[in-house]
């Protein structure tokens, strides 16, 4: 019975696909910026973003810092939200990048 109480508190198909999408957006609103990893993490190269490594080097080290867990895969279904309000702040006071909204199954822009 307790492993069925875990999985219900696991995130959603929905919540990943949400995620997968901000990190890309997220993404192109960097490289928009001029902010390359070598701005925002590595001073001697200049990496752009995609999706991948916005989820790898900015969204996991924030997710597993706030949450003491390794894969996103394992996400209560309210920490991705929690999440991301750290990361808008730090990106905004920051860096100056306001981030994308989160992705919202009924935007229509998003689907």
């Amino acid at each position: 019975m307790a492993k069925n109480k875990i999985m219900s508190e696991q995130r959603s198909s929905q919540q990943q696909k949400a995620l997968e999408l901000w990190c890309r957006l997220l993404s192109e609103d960097l490289n928009a910026a001029g902010l390359d990893q070598r701005k925002v993490l590595l001073p001697s190269i200049a990496i752009p973003w995609d999706q991948r490594s916005v989820k790898g080097m900015i969204f996991r080290p924030v997710f597993t810092a706030m949450t003491g867990l390794e894969s996103t895969a394992d996400a209560d279904p309210s920490d991705y939200n929690k999440v991301y309000e750290v990361l808008c702040r730090h990106l905004s006071t920051k860096l100056g990048v306001t981030a994308p909204a989160w992705p919202d199954r009924n935007r229509e822009d998003l689907r």
